[in-house]
């Protein structure tokens, strides 16, 4: 389980949200870098799955890197992506979630915060182990 409050990183605007920010929704939260192939290669997927489930699901991108390269970074990527994208230079949230330093390291939790699933890397399995993880989760009562 992962505490209701935990943080989530700071968005671009200096919004600090946090899980109960989320209430009733299955929560994605994937750790990356811009320096990483394989998160690189998993933001279409979990665009995908956010588009795909509305407002059933939230995705959470943090960048665990400094303000300056996460501004230089999302810019891009905003063009491009709807996921909420923030930034953790000073590590609270990749401690509420005991993340690991591996990347990718995404973290699916059923709306009552369990842990549904944990998936670290990227590779030519993930995505299905991935969609089973969030529909796991999506089809879960609590």
């Amino acid at each position: 389980r992962v505490e209701r409050e935990a943080p989530l990183g700071r968005t671009l605007d200096s919004k600090e949200p946090r899980l109960t920010d989320f209430d009733n929704k299955v929560v994605v939260v994937s750790f990356w870098a811009s320096w990483c192939a394989p998160c690189r290669a998993e933001f279409p997927y979990l665009e995908g799955l956010q588009t795909a489930a509305g407002d059933k699901l939230q995705v959470v991108s943090v960048n665990i890197e400094d303000r300056k390269t996460f501004v230089r970074i999302s810019r891009v990527l905003r063009a491009e992506l709807r996921l909420l994208m923030t930034y953790d230079a000073e590590g609270a949230c990749a401690k509420a979630f005991k993340a690991p330093g591996s990347l990718p390291h995404t973290v699916v939790l059923r709306r009552d915060r369990t842990v549904a699933g944990i998936k670290t890397g990227w590779g030519d399995q993930s995505l299905q182990e991935l969609l089973d993880l969030v529909n796991g989760a999506l089809a879960s009562p609590t």
